[in-house]
C-alpha cells in the first residue's frame, strides 16, 4: 500500500511539475528553428559534457537554413572575424541573438552566413536568418547552435522545452550504472541482487551526448530520495549547475563525458531495493532498473 501511494504521489508530482512549467512559459507557437524530422537530427543536448563545462545549447547534426523560432526583436548581429583577423573571434561564431518576448532570448550561433541586414531590429516567426556552418570554436559540427536564455532570472533553458515534441523519442537506455562511495571507490551494479557496504553512494550511467535524459529519479524502498530536472540551467560560483538535492556543477555530473550522474543514496544496514528510472521530454520513462541490495 505505501509502495502504491509513493506511485500516486510521483505521478500527480509529475503532472503538477508538467502544469506548472507549461503555464509559466507564454503561450505561444514556436516553430524550430532549422528543417528537423526526428531526434537523430541532434549531434549535442542541453547538459551534455562538453570541453568540462555543461552545454546550454541544443547543437543540430547538419547544416541548414535557418529561421526564427519566433518573431521578436533582434539584440545583436554578430560577425565573426576572419581566420586572419587580428580581432578576437566569438566563440559563437557567426550569430544572431533575438528577444523573444517575456524575457526568452534565443541565440542562433555557428552560423556560416547571415541573411538579416544591419540594423533590422525587428523580426518574425519563420523569416530567414541565415545559414549554420562552422563557424564557432566548436568547429567539429556544421550543425545551428541553439540557445534558449531567460532573461527575467537569469537563466539557461533547454531548448527543447520550448519547441515542438516528436511522436517519436529517441528510446532511452539506463545502463551501465555504477555506484561511487565517498573515496570514490566504484562498484559496478548487476541486477537483480548484490551486497555493499553502508555508505553514501553517488550513482552514474553510461549516457550519450545526444540523448540526455530530461528528469532522472532515484527511489530507496519505495522512497524518492534524488530527482534531477534537466529543464534549466543556473550560475552558482561561475559554473553552470543543474538542481537535485543541491547544485551540481559539471565535476559533480560527469566522471567522465559518457558517465553521468542519477543521484544520491544513503544505504544502511539492512536489505535495500534501490530502483532507477529516467524520463525524456514527453514524459515517456524508460524501463525502471532496479536492485536488490544486501548492506553490510
Amino acid at each position: 500500500m505505501k509502495q502504491q501511494t509513493v506511485a500516486i504521489a510521483r505521478s500527480k508530482t509529475r503532472w503538477f511539475s508538467a502544469l506548472f512549467f507549461a503555464l509559466a512559459l507564454p503561450l505561444t507557437a514556436r516553430d524550430w528553428p532549422q528543417a528537423v524530422r526526428s531526434p537523430n537530427d541532434f549531434s549535442l543536448y542541453f547538459a551534455a559534457l562538453r570541453e568540462n563545462r555543461l552545454s546550454t545549447a541544443l547543437v543540430f547534426a547538419s547544416p541548414a537554413r535557418i529561421k526564427s523560432a519566433d518573431s521578436g526583436t533582434v539584440l545583436a548581429v554578430v560577425r565573426a572575424p576572419d581566420a586572419d583577423s587580428e580581432f578576437f573571434h566569438s566563440p559563437l561564431g557567426n550569430a544572431v541573438i533575438v528577444d523573444h518576448r517575456d524575457g526568452f532570448i534565443a541565440t542562433y550561433g555557428n552560423l556560416s552566413e547571415i541573411a538579416i541586414e544591419n540594423g533590422k531590429t525587428h523580426i518574425e516567426q519563420g523569416e530567414t536568418l541565415g545559414a549554420s556552418g562552422a563557424s564557432s570554436w566548436q568547429q567539429e559540427t556544421a550543425g545551428l547552435e541553439f540557445q534558449a536564455f531567460d532573461a527575467k532570472d537569469g537563466k539557461s533553458i533547454n531548448p527543447r522545452t520550448l519547441l515542438p515534441l516528436f511522436r517519436n523519442e529517441k528510446p532511452l537506455r539506463i545502463r551501465g550504472i555504477t555506484a561511487v562511495n565517498k573515496k570514490g571507490e566504484k562498484t559496478a551494479l548487476q541486477p537483480p541482487t548484490l551486497t555493499l557496504p553502508a555508505d553514501n553512494y553517488a550513482l552514474f550511467h553510461e549516457v550519450e551526448p545526444d540523448n540526455i535524459p530530461y528528469k532522472t529519479e532515484v527511489t530507496v524502498n519505495g522512497a524518492l530520495v534524488e530527482t534531477l530536472s534537466y529543464d534549466i540551467m543556473s550560475e552558482r560560483n561561475g559554473a553552470l549547475t543543474v538542481k537535485g538535492n543541491k547544485y551540481y556543477a559539471a565535476p559533480d555530473l560527469y566522471t567522465s563525458e559518457t558517465m553521468m550522474l542519477l543521484g544520491n543514496i544513503m544505504l544502511t544496514r539492512g536489505r535495500s531495493t534501490v530502483v532507477i528510472s529516467a524520463s525524456d521530454i514527453s514524459g515517456v520513462e524508460s524501463s525502471p532498473q532496479r536492485f536488490s541490495i544486501t548492506v553490510e
